[in-house]
């Protein structure tokens, strides 16, 4: 009939606009390269966003704003994706970044410590943005391996006695029992001091703000930003 040979036009019509669509973006890399997989991908993480709200520029911030946003920068050296969504907040981000900073840059936690608390968030909350961004600094950090792994799949220790273990099982415990057990807590307390415990819940907390406002805003992954994050996790411990 007339109308079904309307809609295979449409549908036809579309098609041709979506080949040659994709046509232009292979058109513009090397296709013989080993990585032009990766740089199509690439080339629709900076063309295609997928966040709820606009990625705000520089650009389009009031004197002010470039304040925050400049901040943003020079503490990180770059504005990650997330910022860029919250910015339609200038004051939420500059909050959200200021608490960023001093649970990253100033607290008393080893570099592997710290980073496999935040994975450890990233693990529970299913965040592709946070494991793909904090996995390769906490192997700079020098985290264990296994450890490293073990979080991937969702196996949390539940025993031991280390430093990183502890701290990521009390992370763990915090988020997913919405408490922590005696045990736990006071094996922390003695490795990391009162004041160590009250940063080490603020780290936890800080990444599960930031996991929930990736994931409500659908931040973009950064260019280049593979995580290999399994979801749903293969285990997850309660």
């Amino acid at each position: 009939t007339r109308p079904s040979q309307g809609r295979d036009h449409r549908f036809e019509s579309g098609m041709r606009y979506q080949t040659s669509f994709l046509s232009s973006i292979v058109l513009d890399i090397n296709i013989n390269t080993a990585d032009s997989i990766s740089n199509v991908r690439d080339i629709f993480q900076r063309e295609i966003s997928m966040a709820r709200l606009p990625n705000r520029t520089r650009e389009t911030l009031s004197f002010e704003e470039k304040d925050i946003y400049d901040r943003i920068a020079a503490e990180r050296k770059d504005v990650p994706s997330p910022f860029k969504v919250m910015l339609n907040s200038p004051g939420a981000a500059k909050v959200v970044a200021d608490l960023g900073t001093y649970v990253r840059f100033h607290t008393p936690f080893s570099a592997a410590v710290r980073e496999l608390v935040i994975l450890t968030v990233a693990r529970w909350f299913d965040s592709l943005y946070e494991w793909g961004y904090h996995e390769p600094l906490a192997r700079k950090g020098k985290a264990n391996a296994g450890l490293i792994e073990r979080i991937r799949i969702g196996d949390i220790p539940t025993s031991g006695d280390t430093e990183e273990i502890v701290a990521v099982r009390f992370a763990h415990e915090l988020i997913s029992r919405h408490d922590i057990t005696k045990d736990t807590f006071e094996k922390a307390k003695n490795i990391f001091g009162e004041s160590g415990v009250v940063d080490l819940i603020t780290l936890t907390g800080h990444y599960v703000l930031m996991a929930i406002i990736i994931t409500a805003l659908k931040a973009d992954l950064e260019p280049g930003m593979n995580p290999s994050l399994p979801i749903p996790a293969p285990i997850k411990k309660l």
